[in-house]
């Protein structure tokens, strides 16, 4: 009889699902100063809110996803279209 426990797969690798606000910052490679100067209007923006039961932490895969959506990326977003090649003269 085999073990259930004993697979062949390596062992799973700790993922940050739940980021506090300094992490977010160093993700989004702005400064903490920043982030905290600009959050209110993300939040109105709708940035996901903290989740007390995670610490007070945001869960990461929503907030990147808000930021996909204010760069115009993710489901039924079409990126802006070219107007057209410049002519300077």
């Amino acid at each position: 009889m085999t073990d259930i426990h004993a697979t062949a797969e390596a062992p799973l690798k700790p993922y940050d699902a739940y980021l506090s606000e300094r992490k977010i910052a160093a993700r989004l490679n702005i400064s903490f100063a920043r982030w905290e100067s600009n959050r209110a209007s993300f939040e109105r923006a709708g940035l996901p809110r903290r989740d007390p039961l995670a610490g007070d932490k945001r869960w990461w895969p929503s907030v990147k996803a808000f930021f996909d959506r204010r760069n115009g990326l993710g489901p039924g977003r079409t990126p802006r279209a070219f107007d057209g090649p410049e002519h300077f003269k």
